[in-house]
């Protein structure tokens, strides 16, 4: 987060005529920050509060994104197993030509389980990865359209900061 007196200083700045000592006197960037400070406690509050509850909706949403990875992550080490268990089954798991039970951790498919049914745990597993990507698609959507909302609320502070400082 940047400081207000480079935000603000980013905007387009009205200072009065020269010699205004009331536009030269808003020149100082701590007077400028100050006075930003005190409209948001102000008559900023409500633009304030605002931007506020846009920034904490972004950083919900942004948490939940970021768990939304880690469960399309964790389906896909799960499909990743799976299919791991699935080869040394058929015998297909070896490439270094010691037999497909020894390249797949000597398991053979782990316990036991048969071709049908690690041929369901696969369906399964994608069916989670499916859901589990396209819940996270809809959160990077949704931090996408909460990032920009954000942005919109601070403008709208800005703008009514510069218009209230400097009228």
């Amino acid at each position: 987060r940047g400081s207000v007196a480079s935000t603000a200083a980013s905007s387009p700045v009205r200072v009065g005529p020269p010699g205004d000592s009331h536009g030269q006197a808003h020149a100082h960037p701590a007077a400028k920050e100050e006075a930003f400070a005190e409209y948001r406690r102000t008559s900023g509050a409500e633009l304030d509060r605002s931007f506020e509850q846009a920034k904490a909706k972004l950083r919900d949403v942004k948490r939940r994104a970021k768990d939304a990875a880690a469960e399309v992550n964790g389906a896909k080490k799960e499909i990743d197993v799976v299919v791991k268990r699935l080869s040394g089954l058929n015998g297909l798991g070896a490439l270094d030509g010691e037999g497909g039970e020894e390249s797949s951790g000597g398991d053979g498919g782990g316990d036991g389980a048969t071709s049908e049914e690690l041929t369901a745990q696969l369906k399964s597993a994608k069916r989670v990865y499916r859901d589990a990507f396209a819940a996270l698609g809809e959160s990077k959507n949704e931090v996408a359209y909460l990032q920009r909302e954000k942005e919109l609320r601070m403008k709208q502070l800005l703008h009514g900061f510069e218009g209230w400082w400097q009228p």
